[in-house]
């Protein structure tokens, strides 16, 4: 390898590490919008996730922008938002949706019950 493509691959190297920290929060933020805060009764809960895969819902688990939560019969949960510590209640036998768009500093959510 000659210096002069040496040179090319090191500036290139240098380039994407300064801009994986611009990527990752927005990505972050996709996945880490809200949590599984609290289970109650039976604690059978789904999250059905954007990509369609459904995961039996643990405490603590993040919930990524487009995930679904479907509550069992009997079954009531809360949901923690991240960005603002807001709570959700739910019910047994409920579904929520869970969208948001725009930045940390100006976060709007969509729920869908």
């Amino acid at each position: 390898m000659n210096a002069l493509t040496q040179h090319a691959m090191t500036r290139v190297a240098a380039a994407l590490v300064v801009m994986a920290p611009l990527v990752t929060p927005a990505l972050a933020q996709e996945n880490n919008l809200a949590l599984v805060h609290r289970l109650m009764l039976e604690q059978r809960m789904a999250v059905i996730e954007a990509d369609a895969a459904e995961l039996v819902a643990q405490l603590g688990q993040r919930l990524a922008n487009g995930d679904r939560v479907v509550t069992s019969p009997n079954t009531r949960a809360a949901i923690r938002f991240t960005d603002d510590g807001s709570l959700v209640r739910l019910n047994p036998s409920s579904e929520l949706l869970v969208r948001s768009e725009g930045d940390r500093g100006a976060l709007t959510k969509t729920l869908e019950l």
